[in-house]
């Protein structure tokens, strides 16, 4: 059966069900054995804390997905890196599920996205002056064309010497250059075709 484009036999599995209940048994016998049972003396407070906020952070996404089934909309699948997280949702996120973000500015989210942008001092601008180009670093700055994809100085050197005795062929010949392809004709039709009588055969 087709739906949405989608083969519904493709995402299921007869035995399911099946390897659902053993699945199950096989989790209460661990837990009737006790292998889950862990050491309360052995974990210090902070283990605690990482164990109950990643128990939240399970629980929330549980309920996001809940709140997506709700919607019944199916949208394009966008990867996480082509959505745009606001700073601030983020910080609030957190701060729900029990995270200090006192500390937030030398965080490691908040630490990338300085690295990833090169902040330029703002000059001074007169009115009357119209807005200049804002100055970009070396960085950040287009490689030209001719040194693209060559490692270093002497590779430039020997493109450059390789370029030149590839144009000399074209420079014998009296090419306009790499385009010029014009083949003369040197028995031009309009001039050699037809009969030619005594006396004219300088021309038709």
């Amino acid at each position: 059966e087709i739906w949405e484009g989608h083969n519904v036999a493709d995402y299921i599995d007869p035995a399911i069900m099946k390897k659902l209940e053993e699945l199950e048994k096989e989790e209460e016998l661990r837990t009737a054995a006790g292998e889950y049972d862990s050491d309360s003396e052995s974990e210090d407070e902070e283990m605690m804390e990482i164990r109950q906020l990643a128990k939240q952070i399970r629980e929330k996404k549980k309920l996001k997905i809940l709140q997506s089934k709700e919607k019944n909309k199916q949208g394009p699948r966008m990867p996480r890196t082509a959505k745009k997280v606001q700073r601030a949702d983020l910080e609030n996120e957190m701060r729900s599920l029990g995270v200090d973000m006192d500390d937030k500015n030398n965080a490691h989210y908040a630490v990338q996205a300085r690295r990833s942008r090169s902040v330029t001092r703002k000059r001074k601008r007169e009115e009357s002056v119209p807005p200049s180009s804002t100055a970009r670093s070396r960085s950040c700055s287009r490689t030209p064309r001719d040194v693209s994809g060559l490692r270093d100085v002497k590779m430039v050197k020997k493109a450059k010497t390789m370029m030149k005795k590839a144009q000399k062929k074209m420079n014998r010949l009296g090419k306009k250059g790499e385009a010029d392809r014009h083949v003369f004709d040197m028995k031009p039709k309009h001039l050699l075709s037809g009969k030619r009588k005594a006396g004219k055969k300088d021309r038709r």
